[in-house]
């Protein structure tokens, strides 16, 4: 946290209005984007609570700072994109195949790459009409049921389970290793951000952006965009509110033009 690098002795008391404003400004000098400024005081505000929960503080007395948020255009991968990931032969490459793997069955459950060791067949409930997993997630400590979708299926047939997950970091270097043998994927993508207190435009192949929380996104988006309501999405990813589900979905105007014609359809026909 980059509290530590702040040359400030900071005691309970002076975590004040005071405090906020000079290390949020120490923050945007040091050339971070807004969204990371944002987790640093979500951070804060969380271990404020549970001092109180633990009742080093009363409550109340060390005010709940703002947290900022920017909405940045991150890609997500389409289903005719995720066709072409299945599609890869990379039996040549086992370490490929696996991870390739893993991230097809993140990007139709929606899992976190923190719980995607979790969605294993033993996880699986066989209701009426269908398999369900089962999973508490790490994060949120809840329980998500989520539907197992037919490729998971095949995943879990051909591996016998899951592959081995490997760390993020090695994740998400062989994904983009992967998304690399697509070629919309080498295509340029380019996106605005506030950082340093200035707007920037950041402009890459593609490829380059893919990593793990990439699936996560697909999922909400993909799934919206096939009419799902989003109460079930949004059940099936953990979000708390829908203010946070709405941060993942990448909906352009052209696809929320379709979903309405497919209602007037229904409607009118």
């Amino acid at each position: 946290m980059a509290l530590k690098a702040y040359r400030t002795e900071i005691t309970w008391e002076n975590l004040n209005n005071d405090f906020y404003k000079k290390f949020t400004k120490y923050l945007t000098e040091r050339g971070l984007k807004v969204n990371t400024i944002g987790k640093q005081w979500k951070n804060i505000n969380a271990c404020i609570r549970q001092a109180e929960l633990s009742l080093i503080v009363k409550v109340g007395v060390i005010p709940k700072f703002k947290v900022i948020q920017e909405k940045v255009d991150n890609i997500f991968l389409t289903e005719a994109e995720l066709k072409q990931w299945e599609d890869l032969d990379l039996a040549h490459c086992k370490r490929l195949e696996n991870v390739r793997d893993l991230f097809l069955v993140a990007c139709f459950t929606g899992a976190r790459y923190s719980d995607l060791h979790k969605y294993t067949p033993e996880a699986i409930t066989t209701l009426q009409n269908g398999d369900v997993f089962h999973v508490k997630q790490q994060k949120t400590q809840q329980f998500v049921a989520v539907a197992v979708h037919p490729i998971v299926k095949e995943i879990h047939k051909k591996h016998g389970g899951l592959p081995k997950v490997l760390s993020d970091q090695k994740m998400n270097q062989y994904l983009k290793e992967i998304a690399y043998m697509i070629p919309s994927l080498r295509e340029s993508f380019t996106k605005t951000c506030t950082q340093g207190g200035k707007n920037i435009v950041i402009e890459k192949p593609k490829y380059e952006l893919v990593c793990t929380h990439t699936a996560r996104r697909s999922f909400a988006t993909n799934m919206l965009r096939r009419n799902i309501p989003v109460y079930l999405i949004k059940d099936a990813t953990g979000h708390k509110t829908e203010a946070d589900f709405w941060k993942y979905v990448k909906m352009e105007n052209h696809d929320k033009g379709q979903q309405m014609l497919a209602y007037f359809e229904k409607i009118y026909g």
